[in-house]
């Protein structure tokens, strides 16, 4: 019951953070939204470049989107999600990839790399230890 709290609670944050991207203009130069765990208010990256036609906020948004679709199987499956579920996927061409349980969380681009001056293998890294940081949080709080 209380992971169905938590679902929920996540579901609604999802809601109002894509209401406000709806209603956000483009994000000004520079501008770096921070991108957490909801509920554990641990930041794992901040979103500072999004794909052409889209926003920062929506960005964001599908980030969120994306890890209550790992928390929602998780649900189902009983699959664990804390710090062990989440992997970095390198590809021989393409960004690399941030996963939860072989869920896709985010693609880590060319444009962050440069703007947090390392390598995309090496931000992807970065992500994927604050994230692994995050979920246990998340898992503690929600005793799974």
């Amino acid at each position: 019951m209380a992971r169905k709290v938590v679902l929920l609670g996540v579901a609604l944050l999802l809601v109002i953070g894509a209401t406000v991207s709806a209603a956000a203009s483009e994000a000004a130069p520079g501008e770096a939204l921070p991108v957490d765990v909801p509920g554990t208010n641990i930041v794992f990256m901040s979103v500072r470049a999004a794909a052409p036609g889209q926003t920062l906020h929506e960005a964001r948004a599908m980030i969120w989107k994306r890890l209550v679709e790992a928390f929602a199987v998780s649900d189902q499956t009983g699959a664990r999600v804390d710090g062990r579920a989440v992997s970095v996927v390198v590809p021989e061409t393409g960004d690399p990839r941030i996963l939860v349980n072989g869920m896709l969380i985010v693609e880590v681009d060319a444009a962050h790399a440069a703007i947090n001056g390392t390598t995309q293998e090496g931000l992807a890294r970065v992500w994927a230890a604050n994230l692994s940081r995050a979920l246990d949080r998340w898992a503690e709080i929600n005793q799974r």
